[in-house]
């Protein structure tokens, strides 16, 4: 056979016009890929008290921590006379202190926050309690273990929590009627109704998980992606539960409400802070508010304003007409390894 310069080549001309195209979609998708793993904000939230000159005011403020696909920078507070911070079940509380001004005084509060989209697990103590029935969680109850049948694969924790978690989804439709103020269902309620919220899903998806025999929590949090106005954190939509299991001997990440893209893949949107869902409507919570409140009045004070979603905070005052005005705002900061939305 002939060779050198007889023998017929290829137009490496059309190959690299061919396939120039195709590497630039490729290096586009992969850094597209990159960009949406890392959402970083800056989130600023301010406290504005009214009050006569000289009068003590206090305020209580729940913030996240880090853990799982969440990072929180440096916390820094600006106004208070005195401050400290009290470490929580996955959130810890700022207790802060100011003196009042008739001219208004603020209470800055001022963090990074850092979320992890894609595949993401992590090590976290797995207590005794994450396999047991809770309010609301009730995951002894017949219709519960009945319904976590067909769903279990035998020796496989992963997989049977995939498919709880794709059938909550299938089963409950949303709920779009109640919003504010919702009394929280048992979840042997909602799979009877079928209907519910967020919590709704997220509690029936623990009690089914628990039932199953797997370590499951409901956590709350806060939705970045409906954050996009400051006038946002005023309206309790932003607020999201969601279940966090426990399989293969890692933590993972699961939201039932929205679906199944979202199983096991955080989205770079989810806040946590942690398994603390506050259910006004509650019995145990009327009784732990009433008691506190009686602790604010025996010390001579009043409480002047208190939220649980999405802001979380608690203020009270000596002056029995002071008031407080609360204000948050994300906004999403630049880098090398973030994207804008």
């Amino acid at each position: 056979m002939l060779r050198g310069s007889f023998q017929k080549r290829p137009n490496r001309k059309i190959i690299f016009a061919v396939l120039l195209p195709a590497l630039c979609i490729s290096f586009a998708l992969a850094a597209c890929s990159f960009l949406f793993r890392i959402r970083s904000y800056k989130v600023t939230e301010t406290y504005l008290f009214i009050s006569a000159d000289g009068a003590k005011s206090f305020l209580t403020v729940d913030l996240p921590v880090s853990y799982g696909y969440q990072e929180i920078g440096e916390i820094k507070v600006r106004n208070a006379d005195e401050y400290y911070f009290e470490e929580m079940g996955g959130y810890q509380v700022l207790h802060a202190s100011v003196t009042g001004e008739s001219t208004g005084k603020t209470v800055e509060i001022e963090y990074t926050v850092t979320l992890h989209a894609g595949e993401r697990t992590w090590d976290m103590e797995t207590r005794d309690e994450y396999l047991q029935p809770s309010e609301n969680i009730d995951s002894d109850n017949e219709s519960i273990i009945e319904a976590v049948r067909p769903p279990v694969v035998e020796n496989d924790d992963y997989r049977t929590a995939k498919n709880i978690s794709a059938f909550v989804s299938k089963t409950v439709k949303t709920d779009t009627k109640q919003r504010i103020n919702h009394t929280t269902q048992p979840a042997s309620k909602i799979l009877e109704e079928k209907t519910g919220v967020c919590t709704d899903c997220a509690n029936l998806m623990t009690a089914m998980l628990r039932a199953a025999g797997i370590p499951a929590r409901r956590v709350s949090g806060l939705a970045f992606n409906r954050l996009t106005e400051a006038a946002d954190w005023t309206h309790p939509a932003s607020s999201h539960a969601w279940v966090e299991f426990y399989a293969g001997g890692k933590w993972h990440f699961a939201d039932p409400t929205w679906g199944n893209p979202y199983f096991d893949r955080p989205d770079g949107f989810h806040l946590s802070y942690g398994e603390e869902v506050v259910d006004i409507s509650t019995d145990e919570f009327k009784a732990r508010f009433e008691k506190f409140q009686k602790s604010v009045e025996d010390d001579g004070c009043k409480i002047i304003g208190a939220m649980t979603a999405p802001l979380k905070y608690t203020a009270w005052s000596e002056d029995h007409d002071a008031w407080v005005i609360p204000r948050a705002e994300a906004t999403k900061t630049m880098g090398t390894d973030t994207e804008r939305q």
